[in-house]
């Protein structure tokens, strides 16, 4: 039965860790529609969510590209200026790290 788990959890895990790619991009998509009602810290810790899923599947690649994406995205979509891969705010710049530590 684990032999089983195993060989499944192995085949899917290029998807899991496209997913933990494609996921955050989404989510930043989403919540920047909303960012003017919405604290960026409290976005972070819905991203935050979002890399604890990945990491959770046990895949560790999926962890860290999750970790890497919601980073990113975070700084596209929800840091000032916006649709930029630019920080002015040392506070986002903070959570832009703390997101992929």
């Amino acid at each position: 039965m684990e032999v089983q788990v195993d060989r499944l959890l192995q085949a899917h895990r290029p998807v899991v860790v496209g997913a933990a790619a494609v996921v955050p991009l989404l989510a930043c998509a989403v919540l920047s529609a909303f960012r003017d009602g919405i604290a960026n810290t409290n976005a972070a810790l819905a991203l935050v969510l979002l890399v604890v899923g990945a990491a959770s599947t046990g895949n560790r690649a999926a962890g860290l590209v999750a970790a890497l994406s919601c980073a990113t995205w975070f700084d596209f979509f929800l840091t000032e200026p916006y649709k930029q891969f630019t920080i002015t705010d040392r506070a986002d710049i903070e959570t832009a790290l703390l997101l992929v530590l």
